[in-house]
C-alpha cells in the first residue's frame, strides 16, 4: 500500500497542470484583441466604412464668403471653420454644395483633438444671377467617421444678391385732349375761315381796267448739295468667350457677347434677367463645343462642381 502513494501523487500533478494549460488558452482565445497600446483596430481597408471608434466628434462652427456682398457675376470664395469636439486626431474634409450641387470637396489633413481649422475652395464661384442662394459647408461627406454627434456635421446659410434697379423716371399721367380753339361757337356763315371777305355788290369789279397782275415770287436757290456722311464701318460683333473658370455657357451673364445669355436665349428663355430657366445641359455641351474640354482646375472627383 505505501508503495501506491508516489504513483497517486505524480497524477494529481498532472491533472492539475493539464487544467492549468487548459484555463491560459480559453483565456487567450476569449481577448485576441487586447494589444498592451490600447489602440482602436481600423477598418476595412478601401475606404466606405467607419474607421473612427466612439470619441470622434467633428463640428462646423461657421460659414463664410468674400466678398460678403457680390453681384451678379462676381467670383465668390466660400470658407468654413471645423472644430475637433473629439479625443483623437482625424483626417478632415470638407464638402462646399451650392444649391445642394457640389461645389468643391477639400481634404484639409488632420485636426487635433480641441483644434479648429479654417477651410477654404481653392477656385472661386461666380453668383451666376441674382436672388436668393442656398450655400452648405458639410465635413466628413463621405460618412467615414463614426462620431458621437453626426448632426452638427453639416452648417447652411443664404446669400442674398441684389439685383440691378430698373432706369427711367416715374410715369408721368397724360395730359387730357386739347379741345380746339372757339369749338363752342357756330361758324359765321358770311365769313368762315380763312375764306376771305365776301364781295361787295354795289361795287363790282372794272372788267375794263383790271387790277395790275402781281409779281410772282422769285425763285428759291436751290440749296448746295451736302457731301454724304462717309460709312462707318460698324462694330465688330462680340463673341462668346472661353473663360477657364466655368465649363458652362449659362453660367456666363449677359451682355458678354453670348446669345445664348441674352433675353430669350435658351440660358434665359422668360427673359427676366436670371437663369433659374436655363437649359443648363446644352449650355454644358454648347462651352465644349465652342471651348473644348475644361482642364482639371478642381480636386479631381470629377464632378465639375468645384470649377468656380
Amino acid at each position: 500500500m505505501l508503495g501506491m502513494r508516489p504513483a497517486r501523487h505524480a497524477l494529481t500533478v498532472f491533472a492539475l497542470t493539464a487544467l492549468a494549460l487548459s484555463v491560459a488558452a480559453c483565456a487567450e482565445q476569449a481577448d485576441p484583441l487586447d494589444d498592451d497600446d490600447g489602440a482602436v483596430p481600423p477598418g476595412p481597408s478601401g475606404g466606405g466604412g467607419n474607421i473612427a471608434g466612439p470619441g470622434a466628434d467633428l463640428a462646423v462652427v461657421s460659414l463664410s464668403w468674400s466678398p460678403e456682398g457680390p453681384s451678379p457675376g462676381a467670383p465668390v470664395v466660400l470658407s468654413a471653420e471645423v472644430r475637433n469636439d473629439g479625443d483623437r486626431r482625424v483626417e478632415l474634409v470638407v464638402a462646399f454644395r451650392v444649391e445642394g450641387a457640389v461645389l468643391a470637396t477639400v481634404q484639409a489633413g488632420q485636426v487635433a483633438p480641441g483644434a479648429t481649422e479654417r477651410v477654404q475652395i481653392g477656385n472661386p464661384w461666380v453668383v451666376p444671377a441674382p436672388g436668393t442662394w442656398r450655400l452648405e459647408a458639410m465635413v466628413d461627406p463621405g460618412d467615414h467617421l463614426l462620431e458621437e454627434d453626426e448632426d452638427n456635421n453639416r452648417l447652411e446659410r443664404a446669400l442674398e444678391v441684389p439685383g440691378a434697379d430698373a432706369p427711367g423716371l416715374p410715369p408721368v399721367d397724360a395730359a387730357p385732349p386739347r379741345a380746339p380753339a372757339d369749338a363752342g361757337a357756330p361758324p359765321d356763315p358770311v365769313n368762315p375761315p380763312d375764306a376771305g371777305a365776301a364781295p361787295d355788290p354795289a361795287n363790282p369789279p372794272d372788267p375794263a381796267n383790271p387790277p395790275d397782275p402781281v409779281d410772282p415770287p422769285p425763285p428759291l436757290d436751290p440749296p448746295a448739295p451736302v457731301d454724304p456722311p462717309a460709312p462707318v464701318d460698324p462694330p465688330p460683333a462680340p463673341s462668346c468667350p472661353c473663360d477657364p473658370r466655368w465649363d458652362n455657357t449659362c453660367f456666363y451673364p449677359a451682355g458678354v457677347g453670348c446669345e445664348a445669355t441674352e433675353p430669350g436665349g435658351f440660358c434665359d428663355p422668360d427673359g427676366n434677367g436670371d437663369h433659374f430657366d436655363a437649359d443648363w445641359i446644352r449650355g454644358y455641351f454648347d462651352y465644349r463645343t465652342r471651348c473644348g474640354e475644361p482642364g482639371n482646375r478642381g480636386d479631381g472627383d470629377g464632378d465639375h462642381g468645384d470649377h468656380g
